[in-house]
C-alpha cells in the first residue's frame, strides 16, 4: 500500500496547479519567533525593554507609542534584522525545489517578507496580514505606492548608533509628506495586495466553478487562523479535485465534510519539505 510521503510526492509531481498557506508555523522552522522572549528579541530590541516593558516581538509590534519616532526606532531595527540579514534556510531552498516551473501561489499571514526575498514572484506571494518588506501612506489620496523599507530602515539605524536618530529622518509620502508606516492593516486605508489577491481568486473560481485540480498545501498554519483557513474550507466544499495536504507539527482539526481530501503530517514542516524533494 502507498504511504502518505509517496501519495504526496505523486500529487506534488503532477502538473496541477498549487496553492500554498503559511503561518507562524513555517517562519518558527526558519527560526523566527515573534512569540518568545528569545534571543532574537533580546539582541534587538533588549535595551528597550526597561522603557516599554514589551515581552517578545509580537508585543513591540502591537505597543501604543507615543510618537512615530518611537515607533519607527523599533521598526527600523525589526527591518533591519528580519529583512535586511536575510538569509534563506534550508526549509525555504525545498519550498522553492518543490515550486519550481509550477503555477504556484504563496498566501501567507508572516510579514518578515521572506519568501520575496528567497527569489518567489512578488505577484505570486499574498501577504495576508501585510509586509514588513515594503511601506506605504495611510492617507486617503490616489496614487499611493508601496516603497521599499530596507533602505530607510539601515538610514535610522545607523543614525541611531550615532545617537543622530531626528524625526527628519522619518520616511515622508511624497505627495501628502505624512510619515510613511511599514504596510499592515493599521487601518482602512490599507494598501491590498490586488494582483495577488486576484490570482488567488482565480484559483479559487477554477477549483470551484471549472471543477479544475488544485492542490493545497498548509504549512504550519494554526487551528484558529480564519484569514488563511475559511477561505480554504470553502474551496474544499466546493471543489471536488482539490487535494488539500497539512504540514504542522501540531494536529490540525478538520471539518468532517473535507477528511477524505485531506493528508496530514504531524511533523516539522522542515522534515517533511526535505523529504518530499529528496
Amino acid at each position: 500500500m502507498i504511504n502518505k510521503l509517496d501519495q504526496i510526492k505523486q500529487i506534488l509531481d503532477s502538473p496541477t496547479p498549487i496553492l500554498v498557506t503559511a503561518s507562524n508555523g513555517f517562519s518558527i522552522g526558519e527560526g523566527i519567533n515573534i512569540f518568545q522572549n528569545n534571543d532574537d528579541f533580546q539582541k534587538i530590541l533588549g535595551d528597550l525593554i526597561p522603557k516599554y516593558h514589551f515581552n517578545s516581538i509580537l508585543s513591540a509590534i502591537s505597543y501604543p507609542y507615543d510618537n512615530l519616532l518611537d515607533a519607527w526606532q523599533v521598526w527600523a531595527r525589526l527591518i533591519n534584522y528580519f529583512v535586511g540579514s536575510y538569509h534563506i534556510s534550508s526549509q525555504m531552498e525545498s519550498l522553492k525545489q518543490l515550486l519550481k516551473n509550477k503555477d504556484y501561489l504563496i498566501a501567507t499571514s508572516n510579514g518578515e517578507y521572506h519568501f520575496n526575498l528567497a527569489g518567489f514572484n512578488d505577484d505570486s506571494v499574498l501577504a495576508t496580514e501585510g509586509d514588513w518588506g515594503t511601506l506605504q501612506c495611510f492617507d486617503e489620496h490616489d496614487d499611493r505606492q508601496l516603497v521599499s523599507s530596507l533602505p530607510i530602515a539601515q538610514k535610522i539605524v545607523d543614525a541611531e548608533n550615532k545617537n543622530q536618530l531626528t524625526l527628519d529622518l522619518l520616511p515622508k509620502c511624497e505627495i501628502c509628506g505624512n510619515v510613511l508606516l511599514p504596510h499592515l492593516p493599521f487601518n482602512e486605508n490599507y494598501l491590498k495586495p490586488v494582483l495577488s489577491q486576484n490570482k488567488f481568486s482565480t484559483f479559487f473560481n477554477s477549483a470551484t466553478s471549472k471543477h479544475q485540480a488544485l492542490t493545497i498545501l498548509e504549512l504550519g498554519v494554526g487551528q484558529n487562523h480564519p484569514n488563511l483557513r475559511k477561505p480554504i474550507f470553502d474551496m474544499l466544499s466546493l471543489a471536488p479535485q482539490v487535494n488539500y495536504i497539512i504540514i504542522n507539527r501540531d494536529h490540525i482539526v478538520v471539518p468532517s465534510s473535507i477528511k477524505k481530501k485531506t493528508i496530514e503530517f504531524s511533523e516539522n514542516v522542515e522534515d517533511v519539505l526535505q523529504e518530499i524533494t529528496k
